[in-house]
């Protein structure tokens, strides 16, 4: 049994909250699985402002994934996956992807475009 510290017990009051991770496909297809987080990660590039880089991470991607039938074979169908917030901390951490890997010369390149905050 791991036992958790004082001070992990205190961040995670302050700090945590639950993502759902959702798969969804045609035919009532669902599948959940949530996972504890401290932060969210969301992406500058190519995105103006906080609200649109939060609309983005939680749209979904189309992936390929094999689902289990009630025959009990299994058929790939069209899927989306995507995150969802299902708990919200009482305070959010958001990091700013501002780095990404150049593969050209191996190196970590700053983003530098502009990124605006809502004011309310």
């Amino acid at each position: 049994v791991l036992f958790r510290s004082a001070q992990e017990k205190a961040i995670k009051s302050v700090f945590g909250g639950v993502l759902c991770n959702e798969l969804y496909a045609p035919g009532g297809h669902y599948s959940p699985r949530s996972s504890p987080y401290s932060f969210l990660s969301v992406n500058v590039k190519n995105v103006d402002n906080l609200e649109t880089s939060l609309k983005e991470f939680i749209s979904g991607d189309q992936v390929d994934y094999k689902w289990d039938m009630p025959d009990g074979s299994t058929k790939q169908l069209p899927t989306t996956m995507r995150h969802s917030i299902k708990v919200l901390p009482p305070h959010l951490i958001i990091h700013l992807k501002r780095f990404e890997f150049d593969y050209t010369t191996f190196q970590q390149k700053k983003v530098n475009s502009r990124f605006e905050f809502p004011h309310k």
